[in-house]
This record gives structure tokens, sequence and C-alpha cells, in this order.
């Protein structure tokens, strides 16, 4: 019988997700822990993020060098990257350097030796990042979306923290930090490629051995969106806009036209706002919509977000915002007229690749291992998730990378492995934004 689409656990009960493909010569491991910005305590902004960095510097038998080698030796990919919600390192390898993959994959995770050296200088590295996102005005500007939206909740605050909190971190608060949250119960697994499920849970079981350990309770409230105005005066060329607004529950039944929804109104180049702010009136660069969630609980009911941005000339007309709330906008409780082309359903043929594959795979896993709605688990067209931006390893940019295998199409982008953790990016606005 041809095997598929599987769910499954490790013996200390970690959740694994894989799918076979056997068309292609390669396989995607995305290893997904659920801890993220929203999860730190106040006293730890940036700490997930940091961590993630750390985890690269060095294990009890690997040090940073081997790491990058091992990957780079037999031509695979390997990256990471941090979100509100989840931190996630993967891998693209060919299927035969599978095993290869999971022992480095469950070494970094297992042994880091978070070398106190090494912690400083990460800290450097982490402190010009952040100064690289606030010189982006389209990046930086989902920061400040946030921090008015969550104002007062863990979804405001940034994910790589401020400069005074990642300074002040110390070796042993950083091992603390790991220690807690990269247990079995917050870690899925998921695989795509030419492998069947068995292999994989062979082969990860052997990894973990002797990884066993409970999670702590978590205690949270529930986020609650503020309106409000903020505008951030900075010496730039153009002016960037975000509007929000209040979306479905993610699993609500409308769910599904929500998504077309956006992409009628600015999900693609044929949408609404593209075609009448860019193409018809040239007012903006860069100009689009997308769809975000995040629980309302840590673990349980989602409350979705709809937003809409765009980059306009400061001195630029002041139809852009009336346009972004009429002319680009759908009327209440009226569809778009029969027959206009922005319509009909379209149908986003997505590469049938391992990287999207492992990608899409955990998104409805965290639900207490269910789908939302029943489904099969994968990503909904139009989630957001941040902007892609290069890898922060490696001087090749991934998303340029040539394929991993003679039958393997080129992958879509190296990020798109686990992320595009929406259907543009964070930031990544049809972006879940995540930062390497």
């Amino acid at each position: 019988m041809k095997e598929g689409y599987r769910k499954g656990f490790l013996p200390n009960g970690t959740r694994v997700v894989t799918e076979r493909m056997e068309h292609v010569r390669s396989v995607a491991v995305g290893v997904w822990v659920e801890t993220g910005s929203r999860h730190e305590p106040e006293n730890r902004g940036g700490m997930s993020h940091l961590i993630e960095h750390l985890v690269f510097k060095g294990t009890a038998t690997r040090s940073a060098e081997a790491i990058a080698r091992t990957m780079d030796s037999v031509g695979g990919q390997m990256d990471a990257f941090t979100t509100k919600e989840h931190t996630c390192f993967y891998v693209q390898v060919l299927d035969e350097h599978l095993p290869l993959a999971v022992d480095l994959l469950t070494d970094i995770l297992l042994h880091p030796l978070f070398n106190a050296d090494e912690l400083e200088r990460e800290k450097s590295v982490v402190l010009q990042e952040i100064k690289m996102v606030e010189d982006t005005p389209d990046d930086i500007i989902h920061d400040l979306f946030a921090a008015q939206v969550w104002e007062g909740h863990p979804l405001g605050r940034p994910i790589l923290g401020t400069r005074e909190a990642v300074t002040g971190y110390d070796r042993q608060t950083a091992l603390g930090h790991f220690t807690e949250e990269y247990v079995p119960p917050r870690i899925i697994i998921a695989v795509a490629g030419n492998v069947t499920h068995d292999r994989v849970i062979e082969l990860f079981s052997a990894g973990f051995q002797g990884f066993a350990q409970s999670a702590a309770g978590r205690t949270a409230t529930p986020p609650v969106l503020k309106p409000g105005v903020n505008i951030v005066s900075k010496t730039l060329e153009q002016v960037h806009l975000i509007m929000g607004f209040p979306g479905l529950h993610h699993s609500a039944p409308e769910r599904y036209a929500l998504f077309l929804l956006n992409d009628v109104i600015g999900g693609s180049m044929s949408s609404r706002l593209f075609q009448e702010v860019r193409e018809r009136e040239g007012l903006v660069y860069a100009i689009h919509s997308g769809v975000q969630a995040y629980p309302v609980r840590l673990r349980g009911d989602r409350r979705e977000e709809f937003l809409q941005g765009a980059e306009v000339d400061p001195e630029g007309d002041p139809r852009v915002e009336e346009d972004g709330r009429d002319r680009g906008g759908v009327a209440p409780r009226q569809g778009p007229p029969q027959g206009e082309p922005d319509a009909l359903a379209r149908v986003h043929l997505e590469p049938d690749e391992p990287p999207r594959q492992a990608r899409d795979a955990p998104r409805g896993v965290p639900l207490h291992g269910r789908d939302a709605g029943g489904h099969r688990c994968g990503a909904s067209r139009g989630s957001a998730g941040p902007r892609h931006r290069p890898p922060r390893r490696g001087s090749a940019r991934a998303d340029h990378a040539g394929p991993a295998g003679p039958a393997q199409p080129p992958p879509r982008t190296a990020a798109s492995l686990a992320l595009r953790l929406a259907g543009h990016h964070r930031r990544r606005i049809d972006r879940d934004a995540g930062r390497r």
C-alpha cells in the first residue's frame, strides 16, 4: 500500500508527522519546538532567539565549524528560525544522508555547550541583527504594529528582544531557559521526502534515546486586540503603513472564505489593492494583505487578524489610505461580481517538494495533536508569517540554492523548509515572522 501522510510518536512522547514522496531523492526535516517570544517571561525577552543561535556554536562532540561542515560536505542545507510561538531547526539532504542529518539535529538539540565565550560573541551578533531590523522599515513596522495591537501582552514583544535584555544574559540564564523549554512534549518532528514513517521513527528514537523530561505548566492571559494609531517618525524616503482588523477563529468554517477574500483583496498581483493602488494609480511601490492567527490560550483556540500594508512616498497622494479602505476592499455584504476574474477561486500550485511539505505538516499538530477542523494538517492558504530574508548562516543565499538531487525540483526557498509560515511572510504580512 502506498504510504502518504502519517502521524505518530517517539517512545518519549515527541510527536512525528511524515509524508512520503517517492518521486524525489531528497528529504526535508524540521524539528519544531513550541517555544517562542510569547512564552518568555518579561525578564527573558529574546531568549528563544538567542538560544536558536547558541545551539549551533558547538556540542560535546562537534565544534561550530564542524556543525557547519557536516551539512556542507554532503551538499545539504541547514538553518533555523524563531517565531513568536515556535523555534524551528531544519535540514534538507539527499535521502541517503538522512541518518547524518538526524544525528546532527539531535546532537545540537541534546548536547549544546553554551560556551560562555561563544555566548558573548553571539550576543554581539544578535545586537547587530536588532540594528539591522531597526534599519529595515518594512521589517520594524511589524514590530511596531504588534506592540500596538498586543500592548501589554507577550505577543507585542519583539522576537529579537531588546538591546538591554540581550546584553544582560549570562550562560546560566540561557542554559536554564533551554532546559525548561526543550522537552519532548513541546517538540514536533516533521519529515517529508523519500523516506518511510517507520524509518523516521527508528532514526529519531535512537537519536533521542534517554531524552525524557516533562514540560512545566504555563500560565498566560488571553491576548486582547487594542485599537489605536501609532505614528513613528524616521528619516526615510518612504512611508510604511499597516492597518489591522479582527479576523476569524482559527477553525471557523468561514476561514476558507477569508483566505479567498484575502487573495481577492491583496494576496497577489491580480488583487484589488495591487491592481488599483499600484497599477492604476501608481501611488505605492508595494501593497498586500495577509491573515495571521495566534492562540487565545497557549493551547487551544486561536483568533486571527486581517492585515494590509503599503509602502508609499511620504509626499504621496492621500488617496492611498482611502483606496486601502474603500476601493481596495470588498463592499460589506457584497462579494465580488459574478464572473469577475478575481471572484473565481484561484488555485495556488505550490511545488510538490519536501521542504514545503515538512513546513506545512506540523501546523495543526500543536492543537493537542489534531488539526483544527478535523482536516489534514497543513498550512492554511494565506495565513501570515514573516517576509523571507536570507539565512544568517553561510555566505550563499539558500533561496537560490540548486536542487538537492537529480530527481528533485529546486527548492522554493531555504526558509520555505519550515516556514513561510504563511502565504507571504514576518513579519514575514502574509508573512509568521521568524527571526534567524
